[in-house]
């Protein structure tokens, strides 16, 4: 009935979700935003990848951000 949307728009809104989830944040520490975009692009990429196990993605995604906060 429905199609599901092109893997493209998923990760757009994903990274659009994340901006504004974490304007604030961004806004304190505008440093750690090259580190947010590429978590959601590797969470949106494992997303995808791994057959829409979100919660694998989301898991992944965060220990990366920790990861890449932390190295900063």
């Amino acid at each position: 009935m429905f199609s599901s949307p092109a893997p493209s728009l998923l990760a757009v809104l994903m990274r659009i979700l994340a901006a504004s989830t974490m304007q604030s944040t961004l806004q304190a520490e505008p440093a750690n935003g090259v580190a947010a975009f590429m978590t959601v692009d590797l969470t949106a990429a494992t997303n995808l990848l791994g057959r829409r196990l979100t919660l694998v993605g989301v898991g992944i995604g965060t220990a990366a951000y920790i990861l890449l906060i932390n190295l900063a």
